[in-house]
């Protein structure tokens, strides 16, 4: 039976982003270098038989290829240095630079207990924001197969299940620690950010748009303008039992 195409539209009021930053699916980016490295076997001593033999890699792990290749992937649009001190506050080089990055803080009272120690939320605003007519889910999450870098700085990418009829932001939630030295996180353009599966098994068809900033920015400005619970008291959206 035929199944009709979820059309993504997304959105950039960005110049920039919209020539050199558009998210893609993972089948048309290249593969990690690790990946184009690695042998899809090797040769490993199997003491129980006395001998040498071959066993594949991960490199043609089913799993791994498809979480690459299935969803939609975004990487960094611009460059981005953001400095972690002690005290738990941060600084960033957006004033250094004349393109607009905007990071903000969710306060450890809105997330209490979800990581342990002394870690620091920072969200990034995204320049693409997603539409469409379908209720359909996905799921947001980092492009864990294609960077190591924010693993091995400790940081932990908020993932969540949303959809882009009822809101449409692509934000990115990082979970950083805070250390007894500052440090640096540096985002580089180009650097694998998040990856979004589709939830559906109905085609999905993506179109780009520029626009002008002033659309951009009421893009969402659908929700009632409550403090609380703005998604949940959207007509249709099903609250979470």
């Amino acid at each position: 039976m035929f199944k009709k195409s979820i059309v993504l539209n997304f959105y950039t009021a960005s110049p920039a982003a919209y020539n050199t930053a558009r998210p893609t699916w993972g089948k048309e980016k290249e593969k990690p270098n690790w990946l184009k490295e690695l042998k899809t076997s090797v040769n490993m001593w199997w003491e129980h038989l006395g001998m040498w033999g071959k066993s594949s890699t991960v490199a043609i792990c089913p799993g791994i290829r498809e979480y690459i290749a299935s969803p939609i992937n975004q990487n960094m649009w611009a460059d981005l240095d953001i400095r972690i001190n002690p005290d738990g506050t941060f600084t960033t080089s957006k004033e250094m630079r004349p393109w607009d990055v905007e990071v903000s803080e969710h306060p450890e009272s809105q997330w209490k207990n979800l990581y342990t120690g002394r870690r620091i939320a920072l969200k990034l605003d995204n320049p693409w924001k997603v539409v469409t007519d379908s209720p359909a889910d996905f799921l947001m999450c980092e492009s864990h197969y294609s960077t190591n870098y924010f693993r091995d700085l400790q940081i932990w990418q908020s993932p969540g299940v949303t959809n882009y009829k009822y809101q449409h932001s692509l934000n990115v939630h990082l979970n950083a620690p805070i250390k007894e030295e500052p440090y640096i996180i540096s985002l580089k353009y180009d650097t694998p950010l998040q990856s979004i599966f589709p939830l559906t098994d109905k085609p999905i068809e993506i179109r780009y748009h520029l626009i002008e900033p002033r659309e951009f920015d009421v893009l969402g400005g659908h929700m009632p303008l409550t403090m609380v619970g703005r998604y949940y008291r959207q007509k249709g959206v099903k609250k979470v039992q």
